[in-house]
């Protein structure tokens, strides 16, 4: 009698819930919801909201895919006013242990076979530390410049191009000197173009022959030659203006550079390693190519693109999922709908049109949402370059496009077989 009298109860209070649930539903909404699979008209604008969501974002992240790989590859054929093939980097020659051994270490890596030039000097990619202030004598403004050293050769190893004046000579007395502060008045100075420009010289030319003046050290110099810009940091950097003193005795913070022909990077890069264990045993080689120090720029820019595009075909799948969900819900929702339209008259292609372009609203919606943010997103990340490409309409038409290709694939099917069926069999269904 317990468990009868239990059962009861609980079959009771179980029943009442439901009970009470559907004696408040109106009659005419339940009617009208009985057309809808899975719910009635909340439901429905939940699902298609949800899929101008999922779209909206595939189509940001494939927006910000396409920018970040145009951009890196603007930055990897970006012109750095030097060579970037066949010069190699050795920062070991920094090693502090090596300073008074600087000329011989060059002299004898000089030797290796297939070097053609091997120089000296603190300025090179990715490592120019050292900045002064400099005015022209007689008044202006003092302007931050960032100098360096230069040994012979070295404008030739990089591949530094001249643009006005000359550059140092070995024959004349004031172009080299054996240490700083050792430099005499009127000692020459090499500068780039945006130093000039700093200075407020009205063209290469101009500044030739005139004088700069170090700030700290109240020295003077003499300009003799002006090459082009030269960009050794990376493409997020600003460009600086740089000024070089000719130098013959050892410094700090050297590396060698080394220009080489005949042999690929990896043979040259081989051989200057062995020679380098017999010249310097105790000090690790260390040593990288100028296109590889330059590949470092792009290199996670490339990255992120590789994860946005990554990200953004998991999205847009994901959205195709939601969007076929939605058509094959709308689909069956609209049967009777579709037999009532052909036996009025509605051919398959009118069907066809009437079911694509309610499908593909959610894509359109999406785009008209994720257009600006992705702009807004995209103009913030290229504002970090010094050096970046203009952000044109087509990145986002490309996304758009292939958003529209892919969910027009997704929802074809479904209508094209809903538009073939015949009218009797559409009206038996709803």
């Amino acid at each position: 009698p317990v468990s009868v009298l239990i059962v009861l109860v609980v079959g009771i209070v179980a029943g009442i819930y439901p009970a009470l649930v559907l004696s408040s539903f109106r009659p005419a909404a339940v009617l009208a919801a009985s057309r809808m699979p899975t719910g009635g008209r909340v439901e429905s604008m939940l699902r298609s909201v949800l899929v101008v969501l999922q779209f909206g974002f595939a189509i940001v992240l494939a927006v910000c895919t396409i920018v970040m790989t145009d951009q890196a590859a603007f930055v990897r054929v970006l012109d750095r006013g030097i060579s970037k093939e066949g010069v190699i980097v050795i920062n070991a020659l920094a090693d502090a242990s090596l300073t008074a051994r600087q000329e011989e270490i060059v002299r004898r890596l000089g030797e290796v076979p297939g070097v053609r030039i091997a120089t000296r000097s603190d300025m090179y990619p990715h490592h120019t530390d050292d900045s002064d202030d400099y005015r022209r004598p007689g008044g202006g403004s003092l302007v931050p410049v960032w100098w360096g050293y230069a040994t012979p050769g070295y404008f030739e190893a990089i591949g530094a191009r001249l643009v006005a004046g000359r550059l140092f000579d070995v024959h004349q007395g004031s172009d080299y000197q054996a240490g700083r502060g050792q430099e005499g008045a009127g000692s020459s100075i090499i500068i780039s173009r945006l130093t000039a420009e700093r200075f407020g010289f009205a063209s290469p030319e101009a500044a030739v022959g005139q004088e700069l003046r170090e700030d700290l050290a109240a020295r003077t110099y003499r300009i003799i030659g002006v090459i082009d810009d030269i960009r050794f940091g990376g493409a997020h950097e600003p460009m600086r203006p740089l000024l070089y003193s000719g130098r013959s005795g050892s410094f700090d913070e050297a590396g060698a550079i080394i220009r080489y022909e005949g042999a690929s990077q990896a043979e040259e890069m081989a051989r200057l390693r062995s020679a380098w264990a017999n010249i310097a045993p105790d000090v690790p080689f260390s040593a990288q190519g100028v296109n590889d120090i330059f590949a470092d720029d792009f290199r996670s820019d490339q990255n992120y693109g590789v994860l946005f595009g990554i990200g953004s075909a998991v999205a847009i799948g994901i959205a195709c999922l939601g969007l076929f969900g939605l058509s094959s819900f709308n689909v069956s929702r609209r049967r009777h709908e579709i037999g009532v339209r052909k036996v009025l008259g509605a051919d398959r292609r009118q069907v066809l049109t009437l079911l694509v372009g309610q499908f593909l609203r959610p894509v359109f919606i999406a785009n008209v949402i994720a257009w600006p943010v992705a702009w807004v997103f995209m103009s913030r990340w290229l504002s970090g370059f010094d050096q970046r490409i203009a952000l044109t309409p087509w990145p986002f038409v490309i996304a758009a496009g292939g958003a529209g290709l892919i969910a027009l694939l997704t929802v074809l099917g479904q209508s094209a077989r809903a538009a073939a069926n015949p009218p009797a069999a559409s009206l038996r269904a709803g």
